[in-house]
């Protein structure tokens, strides 16, 4: 497909996939030296979590070691990784949240690479639509979710176990569903996108995202 757009648009710069990570685990490295050779330059791998438990109970089919593994993988061969996460996905439960903001940034210090290659992390916030299994689950009482100041809490404790041999890794947490929009090179810029997080806490009516102005 890739040689063949290329044909169709001889000035085609970039091809780039959505990527399961058990897909990309199931790949053996040669087939993705193949595909890089044949110009998919990125993979779009939805990580959602770097906590066990809640890889589980959302029916993702993948563990945190497999996640690490599948983006090591394919920066190991050529295929720029770029992963998010959604931050308030745990619900607003102090102990679940701590553990999935900690065990991301578990995860992401140990996706970094060997080498210097440029790779992604971005961090979405969750967003709720009508007549999906999570709206039933809040309409019933069994997920609450977070407010706004406790999911950019979760954000910052996040970036802030971030280890500091983690390099060239662009962070960026500006999608519409977010609250506060943070752009970064981890883990160079960890403390300045800590001191902009702590200066949208300190005045969340000047610094946060309108509910009226998210969206998917």
């Amino acid at each position: 497909i890739t040689r063949y757009a290329k044909q169709i648009f001889p000035r085609l710069e970039r091809v780039g996939v959505y990527a399961c990570g058990e897909d990309v685990l199931a790949k053996s490295n040669s087939e993705l030296q193949d595909l890089a050779a044949a110009g998919l330059g990125i993979a779009y791998v939805g990580l959602e979590s770097g906590d066990d438990a809640i890889l589980k109970q959302i029916k993702k089919n993948i563990t945190a070691d497999q996640l690490v593994q599948a983006a090591r993988k394919l920066m190991k061969n050529g295929i720029t990784f770029s992963g998010t996460l959604i931050a308030g996905i745990a619900g607003k439960d102090e102990q679940r949240s701590r553990a999935h903001a900690i065990a991301s940034a578990r995860m992401i210090n140990r996706m970094s690479p060997d080498d210097h290659q440029t790779w992604y992390i971005g961090v979405l916030t969750l967003m709720i639509p009508p007549r999906t299994a999570v709206a039933k689950a809040r309409d019933e009482g069994r997920f609450v979710p977070m407010d706004e100041v406790d999911i950019v809490k979760e954000v910052r404790l996040l970036i802030e176990n971030i280890d500091e041999k983690v390099h060239d890794c662009v962070f960026r947490s500006n999608h519409a569903s977010n609250y506060v929009v943070l752009k970064g090179i981890l883990a160079r810029d960890k403390p300045a996108l800590l001191a902009t997080i702590d200066a949208a806490l300190a005045n969340p009516r000047r610094y946060f995202r309108p509910e009226w102005y998210r969206g998917l």
